[in-house]
This record gives structure tokens, C-alpha cells and sequence, in this order.
């Protein structure tokens, strides 16, 4: 029976005592108490329907990550008439459905015309009418307006309404009005003539409006106005950044329509418009390894490439190109990784595009590499007060970012193009194959821990050992040793993950930290992503089938399909428990033979 066959064959026990495990766990307070902390977004159906396979329902939940975190309640759709660019400053315009929601009480306008029958935007003679609203000797003005592509704009023309409700306007006083329709509206003279009420002829409905932001750094609001019967808004301005439109119920609160940007980005964390790099790539290696389609997403890795080929730590999906230029290396190796996987799947006329964005990855990787062999952590540094140096160039060195790096390089000499030089923006295989081996004898001679049996943190500015143990550099390099050939070393550093056993809220698996002189706090939790690295790390260096890890992941999932980023919240160590992707595309690739990094 061949390697590969045992580890196919190993793997679906395995995940058949999973699904023994999941459905044989009784609830109880803790498993309650852990499921009430779930975040969850509805913004698609979120009903796992009769899917039950445990990575099935993880990726399930990952794919309804994708877009933003609005909660929208109704089938309504609200559309801009155009796609305004992120510069964009002048005015907007667009109109609304209402689906599946009961449309309030319209509000008519507080005034109507009785003749002419009807209003031409060329007209120019007498319009009369009457107000909807009660009457009051000496009150009322009527106020002609052109509703123009940039707004409505007052017309010098007016008329005042008799005691018995009644006005006649000649609307040839007007000298060249604006392009545009007739607009009429009452102005109040008991409160300083002030507009009041709605202008003829829009009715709106009643406690809805239109609401106008903009996304950069966050998002901004830019007008709002109420939702016109007829189904069309128009704001006179706008501000730079992402367009947003929203169809507001303002009793409740609710949004019943939104028109977004989809980048083809997943949120990283339940509840937050954020995406980081490292998940977005996480979320293509899942989908290409599970057979799901990837195109949205590597589209959308590709948005969160800089033009120096490295790749920004963090976005808000609705407007990635406002990213913070902070880099760092291994996230940029995980998503050149990712970029080289989906390169080398998808069929080679649609291969172009893809390849040129992991070419420009791997010459970033390349650019990073330290006269000792090793790579740097990256460019940019974020201040205390928020800002971002952008020049920063960090002095630390990360083994983690270094292990990631090599298995990036080990699989562009795999799919780069032998014709590919260096020069052009390209470079050749060879090359990367030289920088890939000094990097592998790097990681050995300067990152392993020969006495203690394990990977260290990494380097310290100073240029002294980062002793700091870190489960992920263990099961991660256990991986390194094992596909470079060091398999005595390999076992040495899988077993040191032991050192990570932890149980939380009667849950079991692995934890980031353990108390030591960097974590003297570290509390006793269970980390679904480390948990996934350990068993892709027991399944390809000892053989196993990794059936006590991926058990452990199964307990930790919750009924939506999602896990959390840990069973504990720990500021101490990073931790949240809310959903996060990274735990679910980890959950994925441990089910998966070679999943990552095969």
C-alpha cells in the first residue's frame, strides 16, 4: 500500500470519527456559553441546510464571508446609475426597488397642481394649484426649484397662496433656468421661510430615506434624504472613496437595500469589514484544495497586491486600494503561495494575469532576502498614535515568515516558466531555486534550536534570539524539516508541540503560548488555526491520521459552521472567539490531503 494511498485511506477515518465525535458531544453551559458569543451576519440565507461534513459547513460559512457585513433584511436592491469612481466629488444619482417588504404610507407633497394638466421641463407659463396642508392667511410661499443632474436649485420665481389654500405661478418670470424639470415647494414665512414639507411632485414614503457614505480609512457619511415614491434619489455632491448606498427603514433602523463594492474579499473576522491578506490567501489555498471555485477571490488577492509585488497586512473590503502600505513578509509569502496555487490550476489562457501578480510577489520575496540568507519582516510600521511610517523598515526577523517564504519559493521553481529570465519583471526559475536553498540553510543554521529541539521566534532588532516559543513555528517548521529532508529534526519539533496541549471551557487542542518569560499570563485555550497547523503537521511528518486534532476542531465548531479564532478571548496573546476565516480554511486544509504546503 503506497504512502500517499494510507494517508488518502487514514484521512477518511478520520474524518469519520469527526463527524462520530461532533454529533456524540452533549451541550452543555460551556458549549452554550461559547455558541451565544458567536457573531453572526445574515447578509445571504445563513441556513447550512442538510450539509453536515464539519469542512463542508466550515467552507459554507467562509464563502457567506465574502462582501460587506451589512445586515440587509429585504430583497430590495438600491442602484446607483453609474459606477462612480473612488475620486469622484460631483453629484450622484440612482433609484430603488422595494422586494419583500411592505412599502410604507406615502406622504404626498404639501402642494398640487390643478393646470395645467401637465408640466413640461420647457414650460414657461402659468401653474395653478393648491397646498395639502392647512391654510393660514399670509403664511405659505410658493418657491419654484429645477431639479438638475447636480440637484434641485432654487428658481427667483414665487407666489403667494391665498386664505383659501389657492396660488397661481408663472413660470415665464423664470430668465434661463438651469436644465432640468419644475419643482414646487412651500416656504414658511411664520418660521423664517423656511421649506417646509414636500415638494411637488415628489411624494416619499413615509420613515424612509436614502443614505449616501463613503469608505476610505472608514466610513464617512454624506447625505441623506427621504426615499422619494417614484424610486429615484439624487445627491448634489459626494466625497472621495468607495460609494455606498443604503435604503433605510429610520423607524426601525433597519437597512433594506445596499449597493457595495464587491472586491471578491472575505472579512476575516465576524462583524468587521476587515480583511487581512494572509486570510484572503488562506481562503483561495482552502477553495482550490477543496475543489471550490476560486476566481472572486484570487481577483480579489490580487486587489490587496501593492505595485512593489508585496501585499498590504490589512484592508476594509469595500476599499482596498485605502489600504495602510504596512507589509510584512509572511503574509506576503502565504499570498504569493496562494497566487502560485491558483496559477497553476486554472487553465493557461486564463493564466496570464495571475501568474504576472505571483511573479511580482516572488521578486518582492527575493528583495527581502538579508546577506545571512534570511528575510527581512517587511516595510512600514504603525505608530502608537494610528499613523503609519511608511519608510519603516523593521529589524527583527521572524522564523514563521521565513518558514512561509520558503515553501513559497520551493513551489515558484515548480510553476514559473522555464522560459521565464531574469529581466522583464520576471525571473528565472533558477534563480529562485539558489535564493529558495540559502534561505532552507538559513532557517536551519540560524532559527533552530538544537539544544531545546525546537524553532525559536526569530531574531531580535539587536541581532540576539527571539527565544520566544510560539506553537506555530513548531508545527509549521515540522513541515520545513520534514520537506527538506531534516525528518530526525522534524520529529524533534513536532513533538515539542506537545508542549501546547491545552483544554479550554472543556474543549481540547492547542494553544499559541504557553506561560513563559514573553507570556507569563498566558491562559489555558484552544486555537483552531494552530489546532489545523498541528494536525497537517502529525498527518504529513508521523503519519497519523490526525484524528484527536481534527475531533478537536469539530467540538470547536458552531452550528453556522464557523469556528472561532479561539476558545478563549486573551488580549495577552492576540486571541478573539469570534469566527474568524483563518480557523475555517485551516479546518478545510487539515481535511484535505496536501492541503497546503504538499
Amino acid at each position: 500500500m503506497s504512502t500517499a494511498f494510507r494517508r488518502v485511506l487514514g484521512l477518511q477515518l478520520a474524518l469519520a470519527l469527526v463527524l462520530v465525535v461532533l454529533y456524540a458531544v452533549q451541550p452543555n453551559s460551556d458549549v452554550t456559553a461559547a455558541r451565544a458569543d458567536s457573531v453572526t451576519t445574515t447578509r445571504v440565507g445563513s441556513a447550512a441546510g442538510a450539509v453536515t461534513d464539519p469542512a463542508a459547513r466550515a467552507w459554507q460559512w467562509l464563502s457567506r464571508q465574502l462582501g460587506p457585513t451589512t445586515d440587509v433584511t429585504s430583497a430590495s436592491t438600491v442602484t446607483a446609475t453609474r459606477t462612480y469612481p473612488t475620486d469622484w466629488t460631483g453629484a450622484v444619482t440612482g433609484s430603488f426597488v422595494p422586494r419583500g417588504v411592505t412599502s410604507p404610507v406615502t406622504d404626498t407633497a404639501s402642494l398640487a397642481v390643478d393646470r395645467p394638466t401637465r408640466v413640461d421641463a420647457s414650460y414657461a407659463g402659468v401653474v395653478e394649484g393648491h397646498v395639502t396642508v392647512p391654510t393660514t392667511a399670509g403664511r405659505w410661499i410658493v418657491q419654484a426649484y429645477r431639479d438638475t443632474p447636480t440637484g434641485r436649485r432654487q428658481v427667483p420665481v414665487q407666489a403667494q397662496v391665498d386664505p383659501q389654500g389657492r396660488f397661481a405661478i408663472d413660470l415665464g418670470r423664470a430668465t434661463s433656468p438651469p436644465a432640468g424639470r419644475w419643482a414646487l415647494g412651500l416656504l414658511d414665512a411664520d418660521h423664517a421661510f423656511a421649506p417646509y414639507g414636500t415638494a411637488w411632485p415628489s411624494a416619499v414614503y413615509r420613515n424612509w430615506v436614502v443614505r449616501a457614505s463613503v469608505v476610505t480609512d472608514a466610513t464617512y457619511p454624506v447625505d441623506e434624504q427621504p426615499a422619494r415614491a417614484d424610486g429615484t434619489f439624487s445627491f448634489p455632491t459626494s466625497r472621495p472613496g468607495t460609494k455606498i448606498f443604503q435604503l433605510v427603514d429610520r423607524t426601525s433602523g433597519t437597512v433594506l437595500a445596499e449597493q457595495a463594492p464587491d472586491y471578491g474579499l472575505v472579512r476575516s473576522v465576524a462583524g468587521s469589514d476587515n480583511v487581512y491578506a494572509y486570510d484572503q490567501a488562506l481562503a483561495v489555498v482552502a477553495a482550490l484544495a477543496a475543489g471550490h471555485p476560486a476566481d472572486d477571490l484570487v481577483q480579489g488577492l490580487i486587489r490587496l497586491q501593492r505595485p512593489d509585488g508585496g501585499f498590504v497586512e490589512v484592508a476594509d473590503v469595500r476599499n482596498p486600494a485605502a489600504a495602510a502600505p504596512v507589509t510584512r513578509t509572511g503574509i506576503c509569502a502565504i499570498a504569493t503561495y496562494a497566487l502560485l496555487r491558483a496559477a497553476r490550476a486554472v487553465p493557461a489562457a486564463d493564466r496570464a494575469d495571475v501568474l504576472a501578480a505571483a511573479r511580482s510577489g516572488v521578486r518582492w520575496l527575493l528583495a527581502q532576502q538579508r546577506d545571512d540568507g534570511l528575510l527581512g519582516a517587511g516595510h512600514g510600521e504603525r505608530r502608537d498614535d494610528g499613523t503609519v511610517d511608511a519608510d519603516a523598515h523593521p529589524g527583527w526577523v521572524s522564523t514563521e515568515h521565513n518558514l512561509d517564504a520558503w515553501q513559497t519559493l520551493h513551489l515558484a521553481t515548480a510553476v514559473l516558466p522555464d522560459t521565464d529570465t531574469d529581466s522583464d519583471g520576471a525571473v528565472s526559475p533558477a534563480t529562485v531555486r539558489q535564493h529558495a536553498d540559502e534561505l532552507r540553510d538559513a532557517i536551519v543554521d540560524r532559527l533552530w534550536d538544537a539544544a531545546a529541539g525546537r524553532f525559536r521566534q526569530g531574531i531580535a532588532p539587536d541581532g540576539t534570539p527571539d527565544t520566544a516559543d510560539p506553537l506555530d513555528v513548531n508545527s509549521w517548521g515540522a513541515l520545513f524539516l520534514h520537506a527538506t529532508g531534516h525528518d530526525e529534526l522534524a520529529e524533534l519539533a513536532l513533538r515539542h508541540t506537545a508542549a501546547f496541549a491545552s483544554s479550554a471551557r472543556r474543549w481540547s487542542g492547542y494553544r499559541a503560548y504557553y506561560p513563559q518569560a514573553a507570556f507569563p499570563d498566558a491562559p489555558a485555550n484552544v486555537w483552531a488555526e494552530g489546532t489545523a497547523g498541528v494536525a497537517v503537521a502529525q498527518q504529513r511528518v508521523a503519519g497519523s491520521d490526525a484524528g484527536s486534532a481534527l475531533a478537536a476542531l469539530a467540538q470547536l465548531q458552531r452550528p453556522d459552521g464557523s469556528l472561532p479564532c479561539a476558545a478563549v478571548a486573551d488580549d495577552r496573546t492576540g486571541m478573539t472567539a469570534a469566527p474568524c476565516v483563518a480557523a475555517a480554511a485551516w479546518f478545510v486544509l487539515a481535511t484535505v490531503p496536501d492541503g497546503i504546503w504538499g
